[in-house]
């Protein structure tokens, strides 16, 4: 799956072939072991502070951020599913917003 069609806009594209998990004994046959981090970091720069002092809305917000050149986590899980670090599926998993 390529990720400019999951999140267009972004340059970040995932490898034809990604990683799938394998069970074992160490991981509980859940193909995961231990921690990864994936984030999302927004510097407010003056025009973020402003829209946000003008009780901008959150489609303006995300706009502006995207400008800046924001990862989201969503794309930082990819990023990392791209190299070999975790799956796509648990990337979906963790940062599904719908309920």
């Amino acid at each position: 799956e390529n990720l400019k069609k999951v999140n267009p806009g972004t340059d970040t594209e995932i490898p034809e072939t990604v990683v799938k998990t394998v069970g074992c004994d160490a991981c509980s046959s859940t193909g995961y072991l231990g921690r990864l981090v994936i984030c999302e970091v927004v510097t407010i720069t003056s025009e973020l502070k402003q829209l946000i002092l003008n009780n901008a809305s959150s489609v303006d917000l995300i706009a502006a951020a995207r400008k800046e050149g924001i990862i989201t986590m969503r794309e930082d899980g990819f990023i990392k599913a791209a190299a070999g670090l975790t799956t796509l599926e648990e990337v979906h998993r963790v940062t599904n917003v719908a309920k």
